[in-house]
């Protein structure tokens, strides 16, 4: 329990005083170490980050890069840098299919954990007006099927 919350309630109601004491649990560098794992670019690494302070231009973390980082919780703990290739057809009609290089950077229960604390976001904390059908949270698919 961290601020009267145990983790995913804390989470989920998005309550900073359970963010901030699991990092100090964990530890600074520990954390950053975590955090590049994940692609994110720390060089210094400050309780602030906890809930999200990453100082925008000053430690220059991008939409692009936070998406990759959370891209590995529901992928079992599987980090694949971000890219994006629609198709490469060489001159001969040959079609070259790339596949990112993906890494283990947790272990899939700790994606599991981490997976299901976010959903408790969507189902009964601040998210709750997204209405996002629960068959869809926290899946790749949910993407393919709504934008067309």
């Amino acid at each position: 329990m961290h601020g009267g919350y145990d983790n995913k309630k804390g989470l989920a109601l998005s309550r900073n005083t359970p963010a901030v004491q699991t990092l100090q649990e964990v530890g600074l560098e520990r954390a950053k170490e975590f955090a590049i794992n994940l692609g994110v670019p720390l060089k210094e690494i400050y309780e602030s980050y906890a809930i999200g302070g990453f100082g925008g231009k000053t430690v220059g973390v991008s939409p692009l890069q936070m998406a990759g980082a959370y891209a590995a919780f529901g992928n079992n703990g599987f980090y694949t840098k971000p890219y994006a290739v629609k198709k490469i057809e060489l001159r001969d009609g040959t079609e070259i299919n790339t596949k990112p290089e993906t890494k283990v950077v947790m272990k899939d229960y700790t994606a599991f954990m981490i997976t299901d604390m976010l959903k408790s976001v969507l189902e009964y904390g601040t998210g709750t007006k997204a209405r996002v059908p629960a068959a869809y949270r926290g899946k790749i698919r949910y993407n393919k099927l709504y934008r067309r």
